[in-house]
C-alpha cells in the first residue's frame, strides 16, 4: 500500500504520488482527507495547510476553489510546483478500479466536527464514485468508524492502534467497539501478541511505514497481510524475490 502516493519520490497526497503508485503497481494507495469550508473532501495530511502548500492555516477554512489555487508540490521540489490538493472524488477517478484506496478520516477533535456528518460526507464521495467496495475508510478516531458503519453499514472499515487509548486493549477489542474489519499500526507496535490476537479475530492487519526491504520481507513472514510503505515500489520488488 503506498502510503499518501508513491511519496518517497513526489510531494505526498498529490496526483503525481498516487500516479507513480499506480505506474509501480502497488495493490492499494492510502491517503487522508478533511472537509474544507463547502463540505468538500480535500486530501491532505495535515488539519493545516502550512506544512504542505503555499496556504496557511486550518483547510476547514477555505473553499475548495481557494484550496485548488494552492500550490502543493514546490515544498517537495520545484519541478512539482503545477502539483494542487486533489478532491477525493478526482482520485478515486484516477485510480479507476486499478487498485484499493484505503480513506484514513483525520480526526478533527480540535476542529469540533460532527462525526455523523464528516462520515457522511466521505462515503457520499465514494458511493458516487462506485467504488465502495473497493476502498477501506479507517481512523484513528474511533467515533468516526462507528460513524461510518451506521452512514453505510457496507463499508469496509480499519481501526488505527493509538497507544495513548490501546495500550492495554487488544485489537480484537478494539476493533469490536467499532465494529472493525481491519487493524493498523505501526511497524513498532505490532508485537507478536497483537498480531496473535488479530489473527484470530479474523482481522486483516496493515503496518506502516515500512520502508526497509528486510524489514518488509520479516513483516511477510509474520503473516502481516499489508505494508503500508512510502517506496512501494522497493518493497515489491523485494517481495518478488520471496
Amino acid at each position: 500500500m503506498a502510503h499518501r502516493g508513491l511519496s518517497a519520490t513526489a510531494p505526498e497526497n498529490t496526483r503525481a504520488a498516487f500516479l507513480r503508485a499506480l505506474d509501480e503497481g502497488a495493490d492499494a494507495i492510502e491517503l487522508d482527507v478533511h472537509l474544507t469550508r463547502d463540505d468538500r473532501v480535500a486530501v491532505i495530511h495535515d488539519r493545516t495547510l502550512q506544512r504542505t502548500t503555499t496556504g496557511n492555516g486550518p483547510v476547514r477554512s477555505y473553499s475548495s476553489a481557494e484550496i485548488a489555487m494552492l500550490d502543493a508540490g514546490s515544498w517537495f521540489g520545484p519541478e512539482f510546483s503545477s502539483e494542487r490538493i486533489p478532491l477525493l472524488e478526482d482520485v478515486l477517478a484516477l485510480s479507476a478500479g486499478r487498485c484499493w484506496i484505503n480513506v484514513e478520516l483525520k480526526s478533527h477533535f480540535f476542529a469540533r466536527e460532527v462525526p455523523e456528518h464528516y462520515a457522511r460526507r466521505v462515503v457520499e464521495v465514494v458511493k458516487t464514485s462506485g467504488m465502495l467496495d473497493r476502498v477501506l475508510f479507517s481512523s484513528f478516531d474511533r467515533s468516526l468508524v462507528e460513524s461510518l458503519r451506521a452512514v453505510e453499514p457496507a463499508a469496509t472499515t480499519g481501526v488505527l492502534y493509538n497507544w495513548h487509548w490501546d495500550l492495554w486493549r487488544t485489537p480484537s477489542a478494539i476493533a469490536a467497539r467499532s465494529g472493525a474489519s481491519a487493524f493498523i499500526c505501526s511497524r513498532t507496535e505490532l508485537t507478536d501478541r497483537r498480531l496473535h490476537d488479530a489473527r484470530a479475530a479474523g482481522l486483516s492487519v496493515a503496518v506502516y511505514t515500512v520502508n526497509d526491504p528486510e524489514d518488509a520481507l520479516r513483516q511477510a513472514d509474520r503473516g502481516v497481510d499489508v505494508l503500508i510503505s512510502d517506496a512501494p515500489h522497493v518493497i515489491l520488488r523485494a517481495l518478488a524475490t520471496r
